[in-house]
């Protein structure tokens, strides 16, 4: 039996946790009673924006030669607007910084999701205004500390999945190219005796 074999495994397991990271986005706005109240148009973009690369990732296609760096550009972007319609850190919606922290933890493994988690922890702390007030309280240091926490431990985990995924694919494609010598070799042997 053949199995199917994609290219961009990457790009499925990025548009996967998104998938999740929206939904569960959803239920908690919905559970805090905030669905109803907010801006719809960055949650309509979150969710076109990953039909797009589910959808790109199906066919096994990449946009342009600098895919990952768009597509996870795209992503920072897309939750920058989402927190900034949210305006503050106090609501459900402040976790949404997790899909590009974890989009940067597999394309780009830890560099990636520490680079995007302090992108994201400087962007929250700037949208909330914290940052031009007299001191930084102890609850804005707690979360930053706990966005970096989390890109940290994204990237170490985005380098075990991926490392992973890595090996387990070459090891597939090593048994499918000896498979493929062996009956090589074979009808070069059938056909030798033919003739």
């Amino acid at each position: 039996m053949r199995r199917y074999e994609t290219p961009y495994v990457a790009d499925w397991l990025a548009a996967s946790i998104r998938w999740i990271v929206l939904v569960g986005l959803i239920i908690a706005l919905s559970s805090s009673g905030q669905l109803s109240a907010m801006p719809r148009g960055p949650l309509i973009l979150i969710f076109a924006w990953n039909t797009l690369m589910s959808l790109l990732a199906v066919f096994s296609i990449r946009a342009v030669n600098f895919h990952r760096q768009i597509v996870l550009a795209i992503d920072f972007l897309l939750t920058a607007i989402f927190f900034w319609s949210q305006g503050d850190w106090s609501g459900p919606a402040a976790w949404v910084g997790l899909m590009p922290i974890l989009t940067g933890a597999v394309y780009f493994e830890i560099w990636g999701a520490i680079t995007i988690a302090i992108l994201v922890a400087i962007w929250q702390v700037l949208v909330s205004g914290e940052l031009f007030s007299d001191t930084i309280s102890a609850d804005v240091l707690t979360r930053l500390g706990a966005i970096l926490g989390i890109g940290i431990i994204s990237g170490v985990a985005g380098r075990f999945v991926m490392s992973r995924l890595r090996v387990s694919r070459q090891t597939r494609i090593d048994v499918e190219d000896r498979r493929r010598r062996i009956e090589s070799g074979q009808i070069a042997l059938f056909l030798g005796e033919q003739f």
